[in-house]
């Protein structure tokens, strides 16, 4: 963070490229540019260096967006690769909110508000604790419980 301040006060337009290994063996590109103008992150997608069609492919497990409020800077970070899924992961355990809220949306609780999802046999509790299983556990811990719930109902569509 010095080093972009440093940067920003001296005037300088900052373009910078980090790739890092996570323990794991997923790769880690951090892209750092300049404004906020419209097809930058499309252009920086396109730049990036895994392509599926590499015997080298990794696939992209996450992408985190990050832009300055006075959109001076991007902040983009890509993770490439699977995370594994820990033999001590509990889907009750790291799900918890996730299972708590949509216990809440299957009781009714929100029955009159559209910015909830609506009762859904998906959302019932032994079929949730199934589905929990197959994500990764930081997935489960860090997602927002009615994004992931909205993921749930978009993941059966497919």
């Amino acid at each position: 963070m010095k080093a972009i301040a440093a940067v920003t006060d001296a005037n300088m337009d900052l373009h910078l490229n980090l790739k890092s290994n996570l323990p794991d063996g997923r790769k880690l590109l951090t892209f750092i540019r300049p404004g906020t103008e419209s097809g930058l992150l499309l252009q920086m997608i396109k730049d990036l260096p895994f392509k599926h069609v590499s015997a080298k492919y990794l696939p992209l497990s996450r992408v985190q967006i990050f832009a300055a409020q006075d959109q001076s800077l991007w902040l983009n970070i890509f993770v490439y690769g699977e995370e594994k899924i820990s033999p001590n992961f509990d889907p009750l355990i790291a799900g918890a909110r996730i299972l708590n809220y949509a216990q809440r949306i299957q009781s009714g609780e929100f029955v009159d508000d559209d910015t909830h999802p609506a009762i859904n046999p998906l959302f019932e509790r032994e079929g949730l604790i199934e589905y929990i299983s197959k994500c990764s556990e930081s997935f489960v811990a860090r997602s927002n419980p009615q994004r992931f719930l909205t993921l749930r109902l978009l993941y059966e569509k497919v």
